[in-house]
C-alpha cells in the first residue's frame, strides 16, 4: 500500500469484536488508525467531519441499516463500505454489493482475525474501481468532444464502414446532399458518387485497406438526392481497434463545387484567349521578371522550335533557336524594359528562326505590372519584316550601285578635265597666271562696275546707293588683296618672329575676332595652361583658314546639327591645337591631294590655302595631321613644340 496510516470507521461491532478487530489490525504491517461508533447516527456525524479510508459496518444497527452510510456524505462521496453480518445468506450479500459496498463479510472468529487481508482487498478494489471510473469519464468526455466537432464540423462528415454503407454523418452532411439523416444512413459512398469516378474511389478505398496508405485526399463528383452533380474535395481515414485491426472509415467532404465553376470560366476564358493570339499575324509572348517564359501563341512557338506554347513554359532564351548572342541582346533588352518600367517599341533586331531562316523582326517590349504597381515581367510582340527589309536592301544595293555609277562617271570627267588642264599648263607660270587671272577677274570687274556706279550716283546725286557701290569695290579690293598676299606667303616665305604667348588666352581672343553662322555650334576647350613660343601672325593665317574651311564644310554638310570645337592640350614638350567639325569629310583622293598648289574642292580660291599652312606649321618645326571620313567630319591636328627659335 501507499498509504502510511490507514483510518478505519467501525460502526456497530459489540466489545469482543471490537477488540478482535484491533488486535488483528494492530500485528498487521500498516499502522491503522481504528475509531469507533454504535450507532448510525454518530456514524454519520463523524462521517460529515473527515473521510477515512474504509468504513466497517454492521449490516443492522440498532438506529438503522449499515447501507445507509453509502450516502451519509451530501457533497462529496462516500468511502469504501464492508458490511459485516452474523448470517452468511446470500440474498443479503447481494444486495449489499448491489447497494454499492465494496465487500460483504459474514462474522466468524477467523474473519475477524483475517480483517487486514479484508481491508488491503476491498481499498485495492476500491482504487480500481475508482481509476476505472476515471478512465469512463475521460473517454466519455473524449466521446462527447468528438462527437461535437463532428456534428459542428463546417465539412460534411461520416462514419463509412468497411462495405461504403453509411454508419453516422455530421448536419453539413445531410445539408451539402439534401437527404435526411435516416434517408442519408440507407445509403452506400457508391450511391453518392458520380459513376464515373466510382472506379478511381474504390482503388483509394481498397489503398486503405491493405495497408499501403492511411488517409486519402483527392478531388470528386457527387450526386446529391435531387440529381444534381456537385464538386468535393474529400479526404478519408482508416479507423482502427486497439489490436490495429481495420473497423471503419472517416470521411470529411468539403464543397468546391464554386471554385470548379470558377476554374472552369476561367479555363474557357483562357482557351478564348489562347484562341484569338493563336489566330492573330504577331508574334506574342510573356517573361516573368527572371525573363523565364510563361507563354506565347502558335506562331511564337513555331518560330522558337517548341512544338506548342504549353511546352515553351519554363524555358529562357537559351533553350531556344536563337544565337548566343541573339539569346544576350534580348535578355539585356528584357532587363532595361523590366527595370526602367518603360516600353520600348519599334526594336528592329535579326533573329536566328528554328528552321533555320535568318529573319529579321519589329520588336515591342512592354512591363507586366501586379495590383501594387510592382513590375513582374514582361509582355512582347514582333512581326517578322524580312521582306521589307530585303527590299530596302536591295534599294540601298541599287542606291550604292547608282552612286557609284555616278562617281566612276564624276572620275571619269574630272580626270578628263585634269588633262585638259594639264595640257594647258604648260609650266608652273602658265598656272598660277591662269589662276591669278582668273581670281582676280571677278573682283576687278566688280570695282569696275562699281567705278561706273558710283560715277552715276554722283550725277545723280544718289548718297545710299552711293555708298553701296563704294562698299562693294571695298569689298572686292580686299578680295584682291588676299588673293595677292596668299601668292606672296607661297612664294616669299618670311622667318619666323615669335614670342611668349599665352596660347590659350591667344587663341580666344583670336576667335572673338571671327564670325560663326547662327546655325553651327561652336565649343572651345582649352587645356595648355601656360605659355609658348610662336609667330602670332604666321599661326593666325594658320588658324583662320583652318577654321573658315571648317565653317565651309558644315555649310555644305546636310548634317541637322552642326558643331565645330576647337581644343588644346599639353604633351610633354609639345602642344596640340584640334579642329574637329561634323561636315562634309574628305575622300582618301582628296586628303592625298590636299597639299598639293592650287589644288581647291571650292568653287572659288587660288587652292594655296592648306599648302601655306603646311609650310607655316613645318617652319615652327610641327606636324600636321588630317583624319576625315566623307560625309561624317573631319579632324585637322597641329603638334608644334613648346619652343621654337626665329627662323
Amino acid at each position: 500500500m501507499s498509504i502510511e496510516t490507514i483510518h478505519i470507521l467501525l460502526v456497530g461491532s459489540s466489545q469482543a469484536d471490537t477488540t478482535i478487530i484491533r488486535e488483528a489490525l494492530e500485528s498487521w504491517h500498516t499502522p491503522v488508525i481504528l475509531r469507533t461508533t454504535q450507532n448510525l447516527a454518530e456514524a454519520r456525524s463523524l462521517l460529515s467531519q473527515y473521510s477515512p479510508h474504509l468504513t466497517i459496518t454492521d449490516l443492522i444497527l440498532n438506529d438503522g441499516n449499515g447501507l445507509d452510510l453509502l450516502c451519509s456524505r451530501e457533497d462529496d462521496p462516500a468511502p469504501p463500505l464492508v458490511i459485516m453480518n452474523n448470517q452468511s445468506v446470500e440474498q443479503n450479500a447481494l444486495e449489499s454489493i448491489k447497494a454499492g459496498a465494496i465487500s460483504y463479510v459474514s462474522k466468524s472468529a477467523e474473519a475477524l482475525a483475517a480483517i487486514p487481508r479484508i481491508v488491503e482487498t476491498a481499498l485495492h478494489e476500491w482504487k480500481e474501481i475508482n481509476q476505472l471510473e476515471l478512465r469512463q469519464e475521460n473517454l466519455r468526455q473524449s466521446e462527447e468532444s468528438l462527437r461535437a466537432f463532428f456534428d459542428s464540423a463546417a465539412s460534411s462528415m461520416a462514419i463509412i464502414d468497411l462495405d461504403g454503407r453509411l454508419l453516422r454523418i455530421n448536419p453539413n452532411f445531410s445539408r451539402f446532399f439534401g437527404y435526411k439523416e435516416a434517408e442519408a444512413l440507407e445509403k452506400t459512398i457508391y450511391d453518392i458518387t458520380y459513376p464515373d469516378d466510382r472506379e478511381n474511389m474504390i482503388h483509394l478505398y481498397n489503398e486503405i485497406k491493405k495497408g499501403s496508405r492511411q488517409v486519402i485526399d483527392y478531388e470528386k463528383r457527387y450526386l446529391r438526392k435531387d440529381g444534381s452533380v456537385v464538386w468535393g474535395h474529400a479526404t478519408v481515414a482508416g479507423i482502427y481497434s486497439p489490436d490495429g485491426t481495420l473497423k471503419h472509415f472517416a470521411g470529411s467532404v468539403q464543397d468546391i463545387t464554386q471554385n470548379k465553376q470558377i476554374q472552369s470560366q476561367s479555363r474557357e476564358a483562357q482557351q478564348m484567349l489562347q484562341l484569338v493570339l493563336d489566330h492573330i499575324p504577331q508574334h506574342v509572348f510573356w517573361k516573368d521578371r527572371a525573363s523565364v517564359y510563361l507563354g506565347c501563341n502558335t506562331n511564337f512557338a513555331e518560330v522558337a522550335g517548341v512544338q506548342s506554347p504549353q511546352e515553351i513554359v519554363g524555358k529562357t532564351d537559351y533553350d531556344l533557336a536563337w544565337k548566343r548572342e541573339e539569346a544576350d541582346f534580348f535578355r539585356e533588352c528584357d532587363q532595361r524594359v523590366m527595370e526602367t518600367g518603360t516600353p520600348e517599341l519599334h526594336i528592329i533586331e535579326p533573329q536566328q528562326q528554328a528552321d533555320g531562316k535568318a529573319a529579321w523582326l519589329d520588336t515591342n517590349k512592354i512591363p507586366l505590372h501586379n495590383s501594387e504597381g510592382q513590375v513582374t515581367g514582361i509582355l512582347g510582340t514582333f512581326e517578322d519584316i524580312t521582306k521589307r527589309k530585303l527590299v530596302e536592301e536591295e534599294l540601298t544595293r541599287y542606291r550604292h550601285q547608282l552612286e557609284e555609277l555616278v562617281k566612276e562617271q564624276t572620275d571619269t570627267l574630272e580626270k578628263t578635265q585634269a588633262e585638259l588642264l594639264q595640257r594647258e599648263r604648260l609650266a608652273t607660270l602658265g598656272k598660277v597666271t591662269a589662276t591669278v587671272s582668273h581670281e582676280l577677274r571677278n573682283p576687278l570687274a566688280t570695282i569696275q562696275s562699281s567705278l561706273f556706279s558710283i560715277e552715276e550716283n554722283l550725277e545723280r546725286n544718289e548718297p545710299l546707293q552711293l555708298f553701296r557701290s563704294l562698299q562693294l569695290a571695298e569689298r572686292s579690293i580686299q578680295r584682291c588683296v588676299k588673293i595677292i598676299e596668299e601668292l606672296n606667303s607661297y612664294a616669299r616665305v618670311k622667318p619666323l618672329e615669335v614670342s611668349q604667348t599665352d596660347v590659350d588666352e591667344w587663341l580666344k581672343d583670336l576667335l572673338k575676332e571671327l564670325d560663326f553662322p547662327a546655325e553651327i555650334s561652336f565649343k572651345l576647350d582649352l587645356s595648355i595652361g601656360g605659355k609658348v613660343t610662336l609667330d602670332q601672325e604666321k599661326l593666325r593665317q594658320v588658324i583662320v583658314n583652318l577654321v573658315n574651311n571648317s565653317v565651309h564644310a558644315l555649310q555644305e554638310s546636310a548634317s541637322v546639327k552642326k558643331h565645330l570645337q576647337i581644343s588644346s592640350r599639353l604633351l610633354d614638350d609639345k602642344y596640340e591645337l584640334c579642329f574637329n567639325d561634323n561636315g562634309t569629310g574628305m575622300s582618301e583622293e582628296t586628303k592625298e591631294k590636299l597639299f598639293e598648289p592650287l589644288f581647291s574642292t571650292k568653287g572659288f580660291g587660288v587652292g594655296l590655302g592648306m599648302v601655306i599652312v603646311k609650310n607655316i606649321v613645318e617652319q615652327h618645326h610641327g606636324e600636321i595631321f588630317i583624319e576625315s571620313i566623307e560625309k561624317e567630319g573631319t579632324t585637322v591636328t597641329l603638334r608644334l613644340p613648346v619652343r621654337v627659335q626665329s627662323v
